[in-house]
């Protein structure tokens, strides 16, 4: 960031705390929101601290949740709010069948071909609901996200551009 100012990013159910204030303790939130286009961020610039927690055990803790997408009311995605790159070996098949085992998402990798893609998914239904199809942003990609939606009848839920 090169300066002395630190920000804290504020997320649901962590306390944020700035790791380099202002020589007077202070830091200056503002900066988010004035449209600089200077500021510029890195893992020293933020740090995020866990809220105390009633569980006794992290164990005891519930990671499912439930998300309703606003602009498609009828997508709700239920599981574990953490998704798998689309990486090579990551957004595998045999990846992405374990991970909605423990109801985690994943992004296919995008070397699948529509068929490929449309065949897996349509096999076992519940992997719509933890699978993205992912396509870049040439015209053969948009080409191959129509074929899949088309081999499933529209049913495509999520798609990763």
């Amino acid at each position: 960031m090169g300066g002395n100012k630190s920000i804290a990013i504020p997320l649901p159910g962590l306390v944020p705390l700035p790791t380099r204030p202002d020589a007077d303790g202070s830091v200056h939130l503002s900066t988010l929101s004035s449209g600089t286009s200077d500021l510029k961020l890195d893992y020293d610039d933020v740090l995020i601290v866990p809220r105390a927690s009633t569980l006794d055990s992290r164990k005891d803790a519930e990671l499912f949740t439930s998300f309703e997408f606003k602009s498609l009311r009828s997508t709700v995605f239920r599981g574990v709010p953490v998704m798998a790159a689309n990486m090579d070996g990551v957004g595998a098949f045999e990846v992405a069948d374990v991970l909605r085992a423990h109801g985690l998402f994943t992004c296919l990798a995008k070397y699948y071909s529509a068929k490929e893609i449309a065949d897996y998914l349509s096999e076992v239904p519940e992997r719509m609901n933890h699978c993205a199809a992912t396509i870049g942003i040439c015209n053969i990609d948009r080409k191959k996200l129509q074929e899949i939606i088309q081999r499933l009848d529209g049913g495509l839920r999520y798609a990763c551009l």
